[in-house]
């Protein structure tokens, strides 16, 4: 990124005209393809800023915060809007909403728009192009705030993530608080980032217990295939038999809980059930099961805070990489 670059420097390293440099931003729709993706690629390259705003942007007396994301409709989504705004206001900030959807060039537009409009800073929750998104913000200068970011820059980026090991160790110690003696996880055989920690959560909590703790991996989530693991553990011995299982969906707890039942299993009653999602983003609150949950509105005001203190004191903001714990919800709703 080049410090302070003008169009004509754009225009240089492109290859092309100013006035070719000024139609891709002003009027796209009148320029080639190649020529739009060479130009964009340029101001990419050099941070390219239009107007005299981005001398304005270093005076950090913005008090907009943006939120930036493609999937509006998710719960978790939703409650992170509800907590960042709140949280915000308290800060005396006002949060705005930016929707995105999947095609780059619009989205480069929308920053484009927030860089001109001076915001304090930027919290990304779920985009469809997330390595654009970021490389496309950073390249601009503006502090951002990623939730949950599919490849974390250590280090670098600030970030709010989720705590899997301590998810993985409050279900367990949960289930043998309650006395739950033989513990079975249930989950795809996919390998993603939730599962290692988790199960190293799960293990840790029972370690200095006697419970017996095992694993089942399903290579798809077909009706067929959770009825045979649901079946597999119905058909042991009741002194073998699992009084607890964990599972990666509702979707896998409805399964299991109508192959329990048509043993003559009662659940929770012989065999308990504990929802813990592998994608705390796609989280819905169950009335059917207990579930380890991420409070959305919790992440709201983390990311509020983070982006806040960073974009207050930079170099006082040591911890840039924040990991929140999960919390136990019965089942009633959340």
């Amino acid at each position: 990124m080049t410090a302070d670059a003008k169009l004509k420097d754009v225009a240089r390293l492109a290859g092309v005209s100013s006035g070719t440099v000024s139609n891709v931003l002003n009027r796209p729709e009148i320029v080639s393809p190649a020529v739009r993706e060479t130009v964009q690629a340029a101001i990419e390259s050099l941070g390219y800023i239009r107007s005299d705003v981005a001398r304005q942007l270093r005076a950090k007396d913005s008090r907009t915060i943006v939120f930036l994301s493609s999937q509006w409709d998710e719960p978790f989504v939703a409650d992170m809007i509800r907590g960042a705004e709140k949280h915000a206001f308290q800060k005396g900030m006002c949060l705005t909403l930016c929707p995105i959807g999947d095609v780059p060039e619009a989205e480069l537009a929308h920053i484009n728009h927030l860089t001109e409009q001076r915001v304090r800073g930027v919290i990304v929750a779920r985009t469809a192009n997330p390595r654009f998104t970021s490389v496309a913000l950073r390249a601009r200068d503006i502090p951002t705030v990623f939730v949950a970011p599919e490849d974390p820059e250590r280090g670098e980026s600030l970030s709010i993530t989720f705590d899997y090991f301590a998810a993985g160790f409050l279900a367990a110690t949960h289930l043998a608080d309650e006395n739950r003696r033989r513990i079975t996880y249930v989950g795809t055989a996919e390998p993603d980032r939730f599962e290692e920690p988790f199960l190293l959560g799960c293990q840790q909590a029972l370690s200095a217990r006697e419970n017996h703790f095992e694993i089942f991996h399903l290579t798809a989530t077909t009706d067929e295939e959770v009825r045979g693991v649901a079946q597999a553990i119905a058909s042991r011995r009741p002194i073998s038999r699992s009084d607890a299982i964990i599972v990666t969906s509702e979707l896998i707890g409805h399964q299991i809980r109508r192959t329990q039942r048509g043993n003559a299993l009662r659940v929770p009653e012989d065999i308990a059930i504990i929802v813990c999602i592998a994608n705390p983003l796609e989280q819905r609150c169950s009335t059917s099961f207990p579930m380890v949950i991420y409070p959305g509105t919790l992440f709201g005001q983390a990311a509020i805070d983070l982006l806040v203190n960073y974009t207050n004191f930079p170099a006082e903001t040591p911890q840039r990489q924040v990991a929140l714990a999960p919390q136990f919800s019965t089942g009633g709703g959340c």
